[in-house]
């Protein structure tokens, strides 16, 4: 009889420890939907994120390509906006939309001195450039960023503030972007001072205007305090014509 009630009784054990073992498939179900469902609110947080940090006005568009214009129909002075295309140690090439593109000479970035192109234009920056000169056989155009020519006569005075000293002189601002040229014969008089003794970047000094070139807006300056005997000395046009 004992040997007859062992199968039952095995049978019956089997049957126990699947139905113990059957709610773990619902478990292991329910992990999984969890799991897909914290997934997918991290996907929609993460698209919200992207649409929040998205902003059109940090977005930079290239500038557009300037207006067709013919070589043969720009002449000095005229005033254009071009698009830097390249920079070089001594210049930018810019693209005013004719056959070539023009060069601004790094003399001509500013009316302050300029030691690093790159501080004042990018490539693919739209600039305001004045036309100086065309070679339409050459296929050559100057341009010039500087602002208009700074308006003085031989023999003003003026007071400024030096911005750079350099080994030919001393740059003095005159007023905001425009800059002259002290040239080391003009800070003194005296033959036997060392010019540099008299320069210092930060300090504000008299010049008196010597020339100014329109053209080239460039303007000479000196700080010599014999310039008044000077100018007194330089004929007038009433005296020239007498």
């Amino acid at each position: 009889r004992s040997l007859r009630a062992a199968p039952k009784r095995a049978a019956a054990a089997a049957a126990g420890a699947e139905a113990e073992l059957e709610p773990a498939e619902p478990a292991a179900e329910a992990e999984e939907e969890t799991v897909a469902a914290v997934d997918e609110e991290a996907d929609v947080d993460a698209d919200a994120g992207a649409e929040e940090d998205f902003d059109g006005d940090d977005v930079e568009f290239p500038a557009q390509p300037p207006a067709k214009v013919k070589l043969a129909d720009v002449v000095p002075g005229d005033e254009l906006t071009g698009v830097v295309r390249s920079i070089k140690p001594y210049g930018a090439f810019v693209d005013v939309g004719a056959e070539s593109d023009g060069l601004v000479h790094i003399s001509e970035m500013s009316n302050k001195f300029v030691r690093d192109i790159y501080s004042v234009v990018s490539v693919d920056d739209s600039v305001n450039v004045r036309v100086l000169t065309v070679d339409e056989a050459g296929k050559r155009l100057s341009l010039s960023m500087k602002s208009k020519p700074f308006e003085a006569n031989p023999g003003d005075k003026i007071t400024g503030k030096i911005v750079n000293i350099v080994d030919f002189g001393a740059f003095v601002n005159l007023s905001p972007g425009t800059d002259g040229l002290v040239h080391r014969s003009e800070v003194t008089s005296d033959p036997y001072a060392d010019w540099e003794s008299f320069c210092e970047v930060g300090k504000e000094v008299e010049v008196t205007v010597l020339e100014v070139d329109p053209k080239s807006n460039r303007i000479s300056l000196s700080m010599r305090d014999d310039c008044d005997a000077y100018w007194e000395e330089v004929p007038t046009e009433e005296n020239n014509d007498e």
